[in-house]
């Protein structure tokens, strides 16, 4: 009792130390692993305000292309209009006169603004004069505060207005004016392109900016709202002058990126934003925190959780390493008891299992598996050697038990000769085990004579199918998700391509059009799914260029798998010839003479 006391000691004070040092080493790993994925967490999300901040760029100087192209067209239309008609036309005894001249100029000129929605001239007094609308009621603008500024001012040039309720359309709406004068400065009216603020509402409903994106144009003198999506094409003209982005143009940046809470609805956006060329507009973009954040949110989760899920794993790990180290301190106390276990299971098992020396090869022992398989009584067998029942050369047999005794050989295969001459092919594994008395080399013996020859049928039937495969009268084929997975040379000869020039691309390759490519996919992947198989006569493109028939006959390679088999039969020749005869025979029934009237 008190050698095994002893020995239990002895085993004890190694494994505490052990048990230490993976509890470092798991501190270690674990808060190593937890700086690496915070740190990448973190980048990600830079990554991400960056790839924010680029698109927002992007959007915004797309847009500000198109506002500055409409405004300048506005107002290239409106200083055509004042100097188009004599200063007459805007009398209002001369409108009769010029009314269908001037309502036909400015139906033509109306469209080249996008936005615009009408063109009119109103005289001194405020009365519409001219539209290029049809049927359009009179009306008056001589409140607006814009034409009390032209008519007062003779130094006024053209303007945009602040946003306001169009008085024939109803619709929220800035115009574009300029005053029209006579040749000593005399005011005589004004010329309006009317804007249709909803046309450019729609403009921004339609840029794609996340769920909770933002487009907005707004004045730069005093920061009003023009327009804004989302929210209604509506009227507020309230000055908002402590914007920061307009804060930040008036200091010189007129393009540039804001990070920012917006007044209007609180959320917190990336804002690009660009003045609107020469006019007194900027516009502006947001990308909502929300959306550009959202799948680094959706990420950092995956990543924690998984990080939990590792360190779990990595404890979990580290335990059975600690348990695995105490149960190999009590293993020496078992290793007698597993000798003997180890015996019983050999000698009753039903697998045929040598025991044989290491070094000279002898056969030491045998179980009664061994000895029916064999034929040989236990005393026989026992007088042999490894060499003497195996049919190879003794060089080759002592070489495996060298790599099995050295353990780089799981498997072996040998020819063995039982006691009634017949020869089998065995599969032998050999283990070196180091028993208590000796050391021994257990090798299990499997009869695998069938097997092997079921192998030879298998590489006979497999040959066989390659040699179809590789007809060159049929082209066959191996597609996944519509892309070449595998080609015969033949398919690639009828295409006039190399194999490795098929291997990865689309088919549509092949096709004539989209149009063809997507009806073909309806008709043949429906039929396939189904089980069935599709057959059909079809033009594809030949690498150069021109049309050729094939026969194509295709199906599912495995029932509910993702990868199907085709088979191709170029009967590009067999088709011309018969459009060749179907016209030969057609040229001659046109060219036979009528009898009683009418064509044979």
């Amino acid at each position: 009792m008190s050698t095994t006391s002893a020995a239990s000691s002895r085993i004890q004070a190694p494994t505490r130390n052990s048990r230490a040092q993976y509890a470092l080493a798991f501190l270690i790993i674990t808060v190593c692993f937890l700086l690496l994925a915070g740190y990448q967490i973190y980048t990600s999300k830079l990554t991400a305000q960056a790839a924010a901040t680029t698109h927002a760029k992007n959007l915004v100087l797309v847009l500000e292309s198109k506002l500055s192209a409409d405004f300048a067209a506005a107002e290239s239309t409106v200083a055509a209009m004042v100097s188009e008609f004599p200063p007459e036309a805007m009398r209002p005894e001369m409108a009769s006169r010029y009314r269908a001249r001037v309502s036909d100029w400015l139906k033509a000129n109306v469209r080249r603004t996008s936005a615009a929605s009408a063109l009119r001239y109103f005289d001194a007094n405020g009365d519409r004069l001219y539209s290029s609308l049809d049927d359009e009621f009179a009306f008056n603008i001589a409140d607006a505060p814009f034409f009390q500024r032209f008519k007062d001012d003779p130094a006024s040039a053209s303007a945009f207005s602040d946003v306001t309720i169009g008085r024939y359309s109803g619709r929220a709406s800035m115009y574009v004016g300029k005053p029209v004068r006579d040749n000593k400065g005399g005011f005589l009216g004004v010329a309006l392109s009317v804007i249709d603020l909803n046309s450019l509402y729609q403009h921004f409903r339609s840029i794609d900016l996340g769920s909770a994106g933002a487009v907005g144009l707004r004045r730069l003198d005093n920061g009003a709202l023009v327009v804004r999506f989302p929210g209604p094409a509506a009227i507020d003209n309230g000055p908002a002058e402590d914007l920061p982005i307009r804060q930040a143009i008036l200091k010189g940046a007129a393009v540039g990126t804001e990070e920012i809470t917006s007044p209007v609805d609180g959320n917190r956006r990336i804002y690009g934003y660009r003045t609107v060329g020469s006019f007194p507009f900027f516009v502006v973009v947001g990308i909502a925190e929300g959306d550009y954040l959202g799948e680094w949110r959706r990420n950092s989760i995956s990543w924690l959780i998984g990080g939990l899920l590792f360190v779990a794993l990595l404890a979990a790990v580290f335990l059975r390493l600690g348990v695995a180290e105490s149960r190999r301190a009590n293993s020496e106390v078992e290793l007698r008891e597993s000798e003997q276990r180890l015996r019983k299971l050999i000698d009753c098992n039903d697998v045929a299992i040598l025991q044989s020396d290491p070094e000279s090869g002898r056969i030491l022992d045998a179980n009664a598996a061994a000895l029916r398989f064999y034929g040989w009584s236990h005393e026989q067998l026992c007088a042999k050697s490894m060499p003497d029942i195996d049919q190879f050369d003794s060089a080759i047999v002592e070489a495996e038990r060298e790599a099995a005794l050295k353990e780089r050989r799981e498997c072996r295969y040998f020819s063995h000769q039982l006691a009634d001459g017949t020869t089998k092919i065995v599969e032998v594994h050999s283990t070196p085990i180091a028993m208590a008395s000796r050391p021994l080399l257990v090798s299990i013996v499997i009869d695998i004579t069938e097997r092997m020859r079921s192998e030879e049928r298998l590489e006979d039937l497999m040959r066989e199918q390659k040699a179809i495969l590789n007809s060159r009268i049929v082209g066959f084929v191996k597609l996944k998700d519509r892309r070449f997975v595998w080609v015969n040379e033949a398919l690639a000869a009828m295409f006039g391509y190399t194999v490795d020039e098929m291997i990865g691309q689309p088919t549509r390759l092949g096709y004539t059009s989209d149009e063809a490519y997507a009806e073909f996919a309806s008709r043949a992947y429906k039929a396939m799914l189904d089980g069935e198989v599709f057959r059909t006569e079809i033009q594809l493109l030949h690498k150069d260029g021109a049309p050729r028939w094939y026969e194509v006959c295709g199906g599912m390679l495995y029932p509910g798998g993702e990868e199907s088999i085709w088979a191709f039969v170029d009967i590009d020749s067999r088709k011309r010839a018969e459009d060749a005869l179907r016209n030969a025979r057609s040229a001659a029934g046109d060219s036979k003479p009528e009898v009683g009237g009418a064509p044979r």
